[in-house]
């Protein structure tokens, strides 16, 4: 067993959506901007109560169109209050956060996210440059190597709507299901997978696949048929078209906000081969991919006058819970170890992810903008906090018993592979 602490990577999306403005909520007449931005952004952001008293942020200070940063003339136009600092120097890489053993590779970047006066460090610091493949190279790829090798793995996307969750994880949609140029990080861990079974033809191996969309806390089947065995790439990504396609169907079809749905696309990976031993040995791991509705934070007042935010989604505030006591002594002991996972369908579905036995890998996906800093801000403390939380990671693998069992006996259990051979384990 390793405990290894959970990643989290930051990406600053380039194309952003029209502003959306953000509430805050105060049994007062005064909203304390100070304790969540500092004294240098509260001269820059003002508020307006309404009817109701509540409070809105002004909209003069914000756009109300999309915003396509990745044009240089527009990035120019456009105030942008948020950077990525990769940091390579030694003496950062050997305090910087890590979610894999051993030193941190030079080739993953490592640094700081920068929002105005505010710095946070973080595992991954990833530019407005970054493109899919380097983002899957340099973030998801040492967690899918591992995987094959029998570890569960974890990636989460998380943050403010609009800034690139589901790019990240599945491309621009079904038309890039079979272009790679734009893939996500589904498409390329899946295109991965299968090269290592290519590659070991000396095992034999089963692929099965489940995809589930969380919606007001119940759950729906994106593929209509439960898990689904795939002997090939082709299978994969046929039944990635067809989950595309009903998540899209779902969306097109609800009256309420998109933002409050969770999906969950699970791949589980069988692996059996006969060691220089002769005994049957098995691995059995699953990679799941979570892409977390947007955060959309309600700013309000507590009863000390403090302002404090929550995401809108019941979900995600349980799993900020879940995060806060994993992470203070005070909260894990005090709970006699009652983590509040299995208040909602989320956590409880993410309980390996956080605090279980996968190896995880947060990314948060943030809006370059100062008219997002707000949401930008609490989304990174949040961020910062899950990267003291500890996972338990261990690797699946058994054997059937001590009695040798010739290589023939495990062909007709696992289709889909390399046939069996011997192995050196």
């Amino acid at each position: 067993m390793m405990e290894i602490p959970i990643q989290v990577a930051v990406r600053i999306y380039p194309c952003l959506p029209p502003a959306v403005t953000t509430p805050l909520l105060s049994a007062g007449n005064v909203v304390d901007t100070q304790s969540i931005l500092g004294a240098d952004e509260h001269s820059q952001i003002t508020t307006q109560k309404d009817d109701n008293g509540n409070f809105n942020a002004n909209e003069n200070t914000r756009d109300n169109g999309p915003i396509n940063l990745q044009n240089e003339s527009t990035r120019a136009e456009a105030n942008i209050y948020v950077q990525a600092i990769p940091m390579t120097a030694p003496g950062f890489l050997n305090t910087a956060p890590t979610a894999l053993p051993g030193q941190i590779d030079n080739g993953i970047a490592a640094g700081l996210m920068q929002v105005g006066p505010h710095s946070f460090p973080v595992t991954h610091a990833l530019s407005m440059d970054c493109t899919q493949s380097q983002i899957y190279h340099q973030t998801v790829f040492p967690l899918i190597s591992l995987f094959m090798e029998g570890f569960d793995a974890s990636v989460v996307t998380y943050g403010q709507r609009g800034t690139g969750k589901t790019y990240t994880l599945y491309g621009p949609g079904l038309d890039c299901v079979y272009s790679e140029s734009e893939q996500g990080v589904v498409q390329r861990c899946v295109r991965e997978i299968f090269s290592h079974m290519a590659n070991h033809p000396e095992r034999t191996y089963a692929i099965n696949i489940g995809w589930v969309e969380i919606t007001d806390d119940a759950i729906h089947d994106l593929l209509g048929v439960g898990n689904v065995h795939c002997n090939s790439i082709t299978d994969v990504f046929h039944w990635l078209q067809i989950g595309l396609n009903a998540k899209q169907s779902s969306n097109n079809n609800s009256n309420d906000d998109l933002s409050i749905s969770h999906t969950l696309f699970t791949l589980t990976l069988e692996q059996q081969w006969v060691s220089k031993e002769g005994l049957i040995q098995h691995r059995l791991s699953t990679a799941s991919f979570s892409d977390l509705c947007g955060t959309d934070r309600v700013f309000m007042l507590n009863a000390l006058d403090q302002t404090a935010s929550l995401p809108k989604d019941v979900g995600l505030q349980t799993l900020e819970r879940v995060v806060n006591t994993l992470t203070d002594p005070a909260l894990m002991y005090g709970s006699n170890g009652n983590i509040p996972y299995n208040q909602t369908t989320l956590t409880t579905l993410l309980k390996d992810s956080f605090g279980g036995r996968a190896q995880t890998l947060l990314i948060l996906c943030v809006s370059p903008l100062e008219r997002d800093c707000n949401e930008t801000i609490c989304n990174l403390q949040f961020a910062f906090k899950v990267q003291c939380v500890r996972n338990y990671v261990i690797m699946n693998t058994f054997s059937d018993d001590n009695t040798p069992i010739s290589p023939e006996a495990i062909m007709p259990e696992l289709p889909g592979g390399g046939g069996p051979g011997i192995h050196d384990a």
